[in-house]
């Protein structure tokens, strides 16, 4: 008998005569959002130059890139990037994650929001006009020594930049403003990008209701994207992570999504993004449910929702929601719906990542691509330490129960 089964349908069915419990315990879930977010970044950062479906099929063929390989003349700065270079959206996603745990776990908003400002300046100061960062610092910040070793040059969008070189970090009450030139560029507040998306992850597994979830995810993305779709979409990527991670559908996910969010829809710092990013979100689903897992489809979100920047924040998290609604346990084939496109291949693919890992754990994660990340074991222990730091070991450790003995 064969076992099927779709985020949007039907989970795995294990048949036997006696059924038995298998439980994933919340650091292999950890270590799936992480390294499989990581395989998306890399698999999709290749493709990020290309403008269409139909440039990528020319080039790599009918189905698409589904290796990860070198990325020539990275970011269009003339440097080639080995494969399983990671990008700003893994190295920013780890940042996250040490932030989180240096604030610990009853830690206010605030304090995320200092931790999370510091680990980010930081990470901005090898970035293409991150220097001016530097007076942001605290010197008495101490981070574990492995983080510095995600701290390098990777393709960072220039609203981050901009935002993080300013004297503080924004909020959602008081958005980050800006008005600079970086690299012969105008770069004005507020960031449209999905600079906050990629990042919030770890959020998602934090001990706290959604609601709480998504109001931190929203504030951590607002420190440097004050545009209220793209940190309400912020938000909502969180509670995709959280409400995967419980092992639902993504019908369910959706749902439990909505629900959280009408709870904010009053607050006016979240009603227009609320109202935007549900627009995407149903426009997806309704794709995905009218022709799932189809590329031609995949390319076409953006200018269906009428967006010429297929970059910013929306159709982003259409594209996420398609993919997602589209998934099958075919992992790879998963993956690839989400970098073959003319968007943000690395954000997408490193997004839709971290949600299937959250839900299947390390298992998901392909062996041939996980032996290509050039920081496999450094991601590894990351996750694995931010495990320790949200989860109770005595009673989240994975454990099988075998069927009693007749």
């Amino acid at each position: 008998m064969s076992i099927k089964n779709s985020v949007c349908g039907n989970r795995i069915a294990h048949v036997s005569q006696t059924p038995y419990i298998l439980t994933m315990s919340k650091t292999d879930k950890i270590k799936g959002c992480f390294l499989l977010g990581a395989c998306g970044d890399t698999l999709g950062a290749p493709i990020e130059g290309y403008k269409s479906l139909s440039e990528i099929t020319d080039h790599f063929g009918p189905e698409g890139l589904g290796d990860i390989i070198d990325f020539p003349n990275a970011y269009n700065h003339g440097t080639d990037l080995p494969a399983g270079r990671v990008t700003d959206d893994t190295t920013m996603l780890v940042t996250t994650a040490v932030a989180l745990a240096k604030a610990g776990k009853d830690a206010s908003i605030e304090t995320m929001r200092e931790n999370l400002w510091q680990g980010y300046v930081n990470w901005v100061l090898p970035q293409r006009g991150g220097g001016a960062a530097k007076k942001n610092i605290d010197p008495k910040v101490k981070w574990p020594d492995m983080l510095p070793d995600f701290w390098f040059a990777c393709g960072a969008g220039h609203g981050t930049i901009a935002a993080l070189i300013q004297d503080k970090p924004g909020t959602v009450n008081v958005p980050v403003d800006y008005d600079v030139v970086l690299d012969g560029k105008q770069v004005k507040s507020p960031s449209h990008g999905c600079g906050g998306m990629m990042r919030v992850a770890p959020i998602g597994f934090l001990d706290k209701p959604p609601e709480e979830i998504f109001e931190i995810a929203c504030e951590s993305a607002a420190i440097t994207h004050g545009n209220p779709p793209a940190y309400v979409a912020s938000g909502i990527i969180a509670l995709y992570v959280h409400f995967a991670a419980q092992d639902m559908q993504m019908k369910d996910v959706l749902q439990n999504t909505r629900n959280i969010l009408q709870k904010f829809s009053g607050n006016p710092a979240y009603t227009g993004g609320i109202k935007t990013c549900l627009k995407m979100i149903d426009h997806a689903e309704q794709k995905a449910l009218e022709k799932p897992h189809d590329m031609t489809v995949m390319d076409a979100l953006p200018r269906e929702l009428g967006f010429d920047r297929a970059f910013n924040a929306e159709p982003v998290l259409a594209h996420v929601t398609y993919a997602l609604c589209s998934a099958t346990e075919n992992i790879k084939s998963a993956m690839m719906l989400a970098v073959n496109h003319g968007g943000d291949s690395d954000s997408v693919g490193a997004i839709v990542g971290n949600i299937l890992g959250a839900r299947h754990g390390e298992k998901a994660v392909p062996r041939e691509w996980r032996e290509k990340l050039l920081q496999n074991k450094e991601i590894t222990q990351m996750a694995e330490d931010f495990g320790r730091f949200v989860s109770d070991l005595s009673t989240q450790q994975a454990y099988n129960r075998a069927p009693p003995q007749p």
